[in-house]
């Protein structure tokens, strides 16, 4: 025979669902904050693995052709259907930057790679002489100001990640034939 019901199981029945609800909230506000960390520390290696590959292949091309560079950024990141960074927000090929650098580490701006390799020729430690390539993250259009980090999902608790900056992802390779074939002609067109 069912036993009837009291008022006290109205009662505890209500107070499982508020204790259900209160543990449901902080269990969701972990989980989601957890999703949150993985995605921040799966854009910080995929960054770092983007400058990384950005640089060594910028070493290998014409760096007096913008289709070509265009074409290293677009190598070195993974790209979603979009064209933009896979969970990276608006990050896309667009916020690398290549530089190309002497001995001194100062940016050097020569018409093309021929020109390298008579200056690389002449004096290897001159300022004339393309030795290494960098390449950063930085926002588009600026000089180098640092990209600001935006959350998959604006929490409450979050809310200090949209004000962080992304470091500066900097990866620095030796600059290799920079895109000059032995052979060619010896002046810049």
């Amino acid at each position: 025979m069912p036993r009837a019901r009291s008022p006290n199981d109205d009662r505890r029945r209500g107070a499982y669902s508020i204790e259900f609800a209160l543990v449901l909230m902080v269990f969701l506000a972990l989980m989601f904050s957890m999703i949150e960390m993985a995605r921040l520390v799966y854009l910080f290696a995929t960054l770092v693995d983007s400058t990384q590959r950005a640089a060594r292949l910028a070493a290998t091309v014409d760096f007096s052709d913008a289709a070509a560079l265009d074409l290293v950024r677009q190598q070195a990141m993974p790209r979603d259907g979009t064209g933009r960074l896979v969970l990276g927000g608006a990050i896309d090929p667009s916020y690398l930057k290549i530089d190309y650098l002497n001995a001194s580490n100062a940016v050097v701006n020569l018409p093309c790679p021929a020109a390298n390799y008579i200056n690389c020729a002449s004096d290897p430690t001159g300022a004339g002489c393309i030795r290494a390539v960098r390449a950063r993250l930085c926002q588009p259009g600026t000089d180098c100001d640092s990209v600001r980090y935006a959350p998959l999902l604006p929490l409450p608790g979050l809310a200090n990640l949209t004000d962080m900056p992304l470091p500066t992802f900097q990866s620095v390779a030796p600059a290799t034939n920079l895109g000059y074939v032995a052979g060619g002609s010896g002046s810049c067109p």
